[in-house]
């Protein structure tokens, strides 16, 4: 649940708005260590992905580490 962003850049771009991003942490192409974003556009998978963290009550653990020490 650390790596599912919902909304991300969804004020930027309009398209996003409702969708879903995945944060990466370590990739060969990710050369500045950021982490990569791939982004599913929002539609019929996200509503999905969405209903079934809904239905399992899935949260983001408070003990999730990833954004202090991603590695």
């Amino acid at each position: 649940m650390c790596d599912l962003l919902w909304d991300l850049d969804a004020t930027f771009h309009r398209d996003l708005t409702g969708g879903l991003a995945i944060r990466v942490w370590k990739r060969k192409q990710d050369t500045g260590r950021f982490g990569l974003y791939p982004r599913i556009p929002p539609g019929q998978l996200v509503a999905r992905l969405r209903k079934f963290v809904q239905d399992l009550d899935l949260r983001v653990s408070i003990q999730c580490t990833k954004e202090r020490s991603p590695g």
